[in-house]
């Protein structure tokens, strides 16, 4: 894929500007946020609170939006790990740091990511957590139902119930009671304004209107619903495979970012879903059955790999063994799993419920001999408390009746993008220097999961939307406020 060059962007600006820098002088123009995800209304409601005039564009409602058209936020768990906030003191959880949540980040990326970039953002998960909470008056909670994988602790904060979808939502109707913002929904940001110092300046709408800004935040989120772009970035694979995420996550921030000047990093990591339905809708199906002893077989009725790795990074030996894959599990876990995430699955009749192994066979088409030893040999590691030939520890011995789910691996979100400093601002290519009046949070921005699939950490997503979204917020905060003053 050729990104646009810097130069092409800046020619359009100083020509497709007329009157810009007359507005600008006239009066302080809004700061504006270019996606309604988490992150950008994130930073709507910190730029808001700190006394800016905010001005958001996305191409969808997202009070509203539903499974075909929501952002990537409102299709996840809606979960942001961070260390100390006061929601994980009240629960009594104790011994966990800031620090700790860096070491488990970087146990799981490989030490592939901006370190001190990272310290700053799990030093900031805290604060950012219980300001919404107790300032922006979002309802959260410190969940304790499963340690997720690669987590030392139980650090993940999200609403009581609904996921992201919930979270999305409660953070769209602050912002619409919020008098300094205001939203334009259902229209498309197609590229940027600059002056002539090639500061960021204002945006240009799908039907061509130019809108002036003191500052413009990108909150886009990534590429993943761009075939091309996965394609050059993820390999032929991945752009294959199942996407889960949002049809208008297609690069477009990450363009007119590097159009601005700014610089792209870690563009091959992304995150995977291993138990993904095979099925209309496909449904996300929670790691928690795996945490709880589930198991994943192959058409030959036989596991391929350690399905405790985390689901993401299980996702690529999921998707190379095509199609066929079934999830399998006993009675332990689904009773461990009541009232989670895997109600909807059941409710959509994608959970298929078996009496016997030969009742399990017959219905998914495996050969009962090999479902029987894979059985059987999960049972004997299970009563010896050992470790499987795979390397995977705490497998649970399975009793009928046995549930089983057709399952297929998928890409989420993509977790490369533009790279950011600690103010969230969006950084030049090959320097110290940012480009100026440029911002970027979320999937817009370069995260911590390193270079491949196998980086990514649960909420590693949700841990930089939240933090850069703030971030961003209060720093184009600070420049619609010097404008004012001017």
């Amino acid at each position: 894929h050729a990104w646009k060059t810097p130069h092409a962007l800046r020619s359009r600006g100083r020509s497709g500007c007329r009157g810009l820098q007359e507005a600008m002088a006239s009066s302080a123009p809004p700061l504006l946020i270019v996606g309604a995800g988490g992150a950008g209304l994130i930073a709507a409601l910190a730029a808001a609170r700190a006394g800016a005039e905010v001005l958001v564009f996305d191409a969808v409602d997202p009070s509203v939006a539903g499974e075909a058209d929501e952002s990537n936020t409102s299709r996840s768990t809606g979960l942001i790990p961070a260390a100390g906030s006061a929601l994980q003191a009240a629960t009594g959880i104790r011994g966990d740091s800031p620090e700790c949540l860096v070491q488990d980040v970087l146990a799981g990326n490989h030490g592939q990511c901006d370190v001190e970039l990272l310290r700053a953002v799990c030093g900031a998960a805290p604060k950012v957590v219980d300001w919404l909470h107790a300032e922006v008056g979002l309802e959260l909670e410190c969940k304790q139902d499963f340690l997720y994988h690669g987590h030392s602790h139980f650090r993940m904060h999200g609403p009581p119930s609904g996921y992201g979808r919930s979270f999305v939502r409660s953070l769209a109707a602050k912002v619409a009671a919020e008098p300094r913002i205001q939203t334009r929904y259902k229209i498309r940001v197609v590229g940027l304004l600059t002056d002539g110092s090639g500061a960021v300046r204002g945006v240009r709408l799908s039907d061509g209107e130019e809108v002036p800004g003191c500052a413009v935040v990108l909150a886009t989120c990534g590429f993943g619903g761009s075939k091309s772009l996965v394609a050059s970035h993820l390999g032929a694979s991945l752009a294959s495979a199942h996407y889960q995420g949002s049809p208008f996550d297609d690069g477009s921030g990450l363009e007119m970012g590097v159009a601005a000047g700014g610089e792209l990093r870690h563009m091959s990591s992304y995150q995977g879903h291993a138990t993904v339905t095979d099925a209309t809708p496909p449904l996300l199906v929670t790691y928690g059955v795996v945490v709880n002893g589930g198991i994943l077989v192959n058409s030959s009725g036989l596991r391929f790999g350690n399905e405790d790795v985390g689901y993401s990074e299980f996702s690529a030996a999921v998707l190379a063994q095509g199609p066929g894959v079934i999830e399998v599990f006993g009675i332990e876990t689904a009773e461990a799993c009541a009232a989670t995430r895997l109600e909807q699955v059941i409710a959509e009749g994608q959970v298929h419920t078996h009496a016997s192994l030969e009742a399990l066979a017959a219905d998914r088409g495996l050969p009962l001999d090999a479902l029987r030893m894979t059985i059987q040999e999960v049972s004997r590691v299970a009563c010896s408390a050992g470790v499987d030939a795979f390397g995977r520890p705490g497998l649970r011995e399975m009793s009928p009746p046995f549930s089983s789910i057709a399952v297929q691996a998928a890409l989420f979100h993509t977790q490369g993008g533009l790279r950011v400093d600690d103010r969230a601002r969006v950084m030049r290519a090959g320097g110290t220097e940012p480009v100026r009046g440029l911002f970027s949070a979320g999937g817009a921005a370069a995260g911590f999961s390193g270079d491949s699939v196998e980086g990514y950490l649960s909420g590693n997503g949700l841990l930089s939307a939240a933090v850069f979204g703030r971030w961003a917020g209060e720093e184009g905060a600070r420049h619609f406020m010097s404008r004012s003053r001017l």
